[in-house]
């Protein structure tokens, strides 16, 4: 997870996989009430550079981080 979560780093706790076009992402995370969040996403077969894919993924876990 180098350079993803860094404003949220004690707060997500993950393993990520890549293959060919995959990108997978299984954890947890604290969300800011305290609630703990059990997390698994996989982007199979995408076109776009995994960095766009990583940012999409950070994007919507950091908004589950602060809105719950």
């Amino acid at each position: 997870l180098k350079n993803m979560f860094l404003k949220n780093s004690n707060q997500v706790y993950a393993k990520s996989g890549t293959l060919s076009n995959t990108y997978c992402l299984s954890g947890f995370l604290i969300a800011n009430s305290g609630k703990e969040f059990i997390f698994s996403i996989m982007v199979n077969n995408h076109q776009e550079k995994t960095q766009q894919v990583k940012n999409i993924i950070e994007n919507y876990l950091t908004a589950i981080i602060e809105k719950n």
